[in-house]
């Protein structure tokens, strides 16, 4: 064990230079070397110092000491004193700051970094995090389409499931564009101005092929969900009834 400069061992005993003081034991030495008054000591290397500048030299010279630049607080290793800074001080590394309380933290994540506060991942802007919370949201949506058992996160996913023409209810995607296209015509609504494209955001103009994607783009996209969409979607729900009631009762196989 390196003990420094001042700290001497013949073989048998200890010697503080500094104390010109003799120890028969390493714990003797060291009991002595914290509480004495003539000298600074390090207790995690053990090692004692001429004086107090020497003491704070050492500090920042060594790699085992790794000071926060908040508190002071001597920490042993570099991932130790970022840990510490992040949750005691509650630092933004990308912006070096820190922040008196976790609620004040936890806002500037959000607003500046488009932080989820559900699993604290960040997005680099405000529509890729909307889309991404939509992970974090429970399957409650049951399809309209009657004897269909599927739940769905979002009115978009239960819709891309009956486009994809899997439902048990047997509506699929030419059902959704005639009830649109209805919807649309009884309320002089236009589906969409942009050549190759059968609807459009009303908010943005976005142009989508499908049901399904002007609803994702509204979901995930501020302002441009609006009560003519709200309207499309309880008339999409009461057709998916009204195909149940129109469609022949379901062959069991038996014979009656």
């Amino acid at each position: 064990m390196n003990l420094g400069p001042y700290i001497e061992w013949n073989g048998e005993d200890y010697r503080c230079t500094l104390c010109d003081r003799y120890f028969n034991s390493r714990t003797a030495l060291f009991s002595r070397c914290r509480y004495t008054s003539q000298h600074d000591w390090c207790e995690r290397c053990t090692r004692v110092f001429r004086s107090p500048a020497a003491k704070q030299a050492h500090i920042k010279a060594a790699w085992c000491h790794n000071i926060c630049q908040v508190c002071d607080a001597d920490l042993e290793t570099p991932t130790e004193r970022m840990n510490h800074i992040k949750t005691v001080h509650y630092y933004c590394q990308p912006c070096s700051r820190t922040f008196a309380q976790a609620e004040t933290f936890q806002k500037h994540n959000v607003d500046v970094h488009h932080m989820c506060v559900h699993c604290k991942q960040s997005f680099k802007n405000e529509n890729n995090l909307r889309m991404h919370k939509q992970k974090h949201l429970p399957r409650n949506l049951f399809c309209y389409g009657t004897d269909c058992c599927y739940a769905f996160k979002s009115f978009s996913g239960m819709l891309i499931h009956i486009e994809s023409g899997n439902c048990m209810s047997g509506i699929d995607e030419e059902d959704l564009d005639v009830a649109v296209a209805v919807f649309c015509a009884n309320n002089d609504y236009t589906l969409s101005c942009t050549p190759g494209y059968r609807y459009e955001c009303m908010a943005c103009f976005a142009p989508f092929n499908k049901p399904s994607a002007l609803y994702q783009h509204v979901e995930g996209a501020r302002g441009c969900y609006n009560e003519i969409l709200v309207e499309l979607r309880c008339e999409l729900k009461l057709m998916c009834a009204r195909h149940s009631e129109d469609r022949p009762p379901f062959y069991t196989g038996i014979a009656f």
